[in-house]
């Protein structure tokens, strides 16, 4: 019998008796609240960590799990269910439900150990596996996939597209930035009625280039972009003529873009009006603070052919030159033979109107188009700039300096001068010069420069006096 501590007498045993009940039910009632504590969590976790119709793991059981759950280089894929809308409406949700866990089960059945299936939408999976080949690996996965399930004696058809990439590590994907990717993949897969789309270089370009025109609106505001400027010489006395204008991207999100890799790109879309309307203005600010130091050089700025058929192109560019009080005598505007080619009346009637302005033309390329100088007479044009193609094999072809020496002769006959831009070398000058072509362009001369260089440089050249 227990004692009581004061006294150290045994305790009367009703009291005794009655303690002992009430420990037992205070014990035996937080037995019970632990537990159903214990299942409250339990449940949670799983609501937490599966989707609450279907039961299948979603994003939270991806996060959570190791960060080297998978060793090595991953597969991730986007599987979309392109017909949910449609079986749930004919068959039900509740049906469509049983169907998205059986094509679950399907998949997780046919991949590797460690592999994670989870639903991300009502009509959307993502999927982690180990990589192997990524050709081999998206197959695995169509063949993971049936387009037939069967459910309570139903039989239903199920449409899906795929989009597949790959990353390094697991962890990558617990960011779920990889999974923007094969999201898009799948989208494509689904527009082009594709069963599924694997990430590849030409896409991976396509995407690059598709963020490029996102950003370039703000590159021109914000002063990323930026002009080099290439000097050109008189090949007989070596005195500098002018300089080219050539648009330069640094861009915070790809650093230095080269221009091949944007001026095509803005060139295909109406963004290439408010850069070349840049470049103008740029430009003859540039000319301006030349023109103020005693320098009067020209400066070409090349036009594309998008320019040149807009109708409200010319308007707006003397607008701009009538606000930065241009020395229109000193400007060249080069546009390529295709132009004149493919907008013959509208060209004559811009290039009449330009001219008319006080600026110089400038026919760029030329040889890339096959077309006639005969023909291109009729533009009233000043500068003929003989394509780089043909500069480059000056020296080790005799038929390319057959066709040059031909093109300068008849051009001369037009009253046109001939640049040959591209000399990378003293020979090609030195056959340049021989072949009777008046002005010369390329890193022989000088690289392109920005516009602090341009009076060092010149001055530089002055002083050495010969190429």
């Amino acid at each position: 019998m227990p004692l009581v501590v004061e006294t150290g007498e045994p305790q009367e045993f009703i009291n005794w008796f009655y303690r002992l009940i009430i420990f037992m039910a205070i014990g035996g009632l937080s037995g019970y609240f632990v537990e159903k504590y214990k299942k409250i969590i339990k449940e949670n976790d799983v609501l937490y960590l599966h989707q609450p119709d279907t039961g299948i793991e979603n994003i939270n059981y991806l996060i959570s799990l190791d960060d080297e759950h998978i060793q090595g280089q991953v597969v991730i894929a986007t599987v979309l269910i392109n017909n949910k809308n449609r079986i749930s409406e004919v068959l039900g949700t509740d049906l469509y439900i049983q169907a998205m866990k059986a094509m679950h089960d399907y998949i997780d059945n046919r991949l590797p150990d460690q592999s994670v299936v989870i639903q991300v939408d009502s009509d959307k999976f993502w999927i982690v596996f180990k990589l192997e080949n990524l050709d081999s690996d998206g197959k695995k996965i169509v063949e993971g996939l049936t387009n037939q399930i069967e459910i309570e004696q139903v039989k239903i058809y199920v449409d899906y597209s795929i989009g597949v990439s790959e990353t390094k590590k697991f962890k990558d994907c617990k960011t779920l930035i990889p999974f923007r990717d094969t999201d898009r993949l799948a989208g494509y897969a689904k527009a082009n009625n594709l069963p599924y789309v694997i990430f590849d270089n030409d896409l991976l370009t396509r995407k690059y280039e598709f963020n490029l025109l996102g950003l370039f609106p703000n590159a021109l505001k914000e002063d990323q972009t930026f002009l080099m400027y290439q000097p050109v010489i008189d090949a007989q006395s070596n005195k500098l003529i002018g300089l080219e204008a050539l648009i330069r991207w640094n861009s915070p999100d790809y650093g230095l873009i080269m221009p091949n890799d944007f001026i095509p790109l803005v060139e295909s879309t109406q963004l290439i009006h408010p850069m070349t309307e840049w470049v103008i203005r740029k430009t003859i600010q540039t000319q301006n603070l030349l023109y103020e130091k005693g320098f009067k050089f020209y400066i070409s700025i090349n036009l594309s052919i998008k320019n040149i058929k807009n109708p409200g192109f010319f308007d707006r560019v003397i607008k701009i030159i009538e606000e930065e009080k241009a020395h229109t005598d000193l400007l060249i505007f080069e546009i390529t033979e295709t132009v004149l080619l493919e907008e013959k009346k509208h060209s004559k009637k811009t290039i009449q109107s330009i001219k008319d302005a006080g600026i110089k033309i400038a026919i760029d390329d030329f040889g890339k188009g096959y077309s006639s100088l005969t023909y291109l007479s009729q533009f009233r044009t000043d500068f003929l700039k003989i394509d780089r193609h043909f500069v480059s094999h000056i020296v080790d072809k005799e038929s390319i300096k057959q066709i040059i020496q031909a093109t300068v002769k008849l051009a001369h006959q037009f009253n046109l001068k001939v640049v040959a831009e591209g000399v990378e070398t003293l020979e090609m000058f030195e056959e340049a010069k021989k072949l009777g072509i008046d002005y010369i362009q390329g890193f022989y001369i000088a690289r392109p420069m920005n516009e602090d260089q341009i009076l060092d440089w010149y001055k530089n050249f002055i002083k050495e006096s010969k190429v």
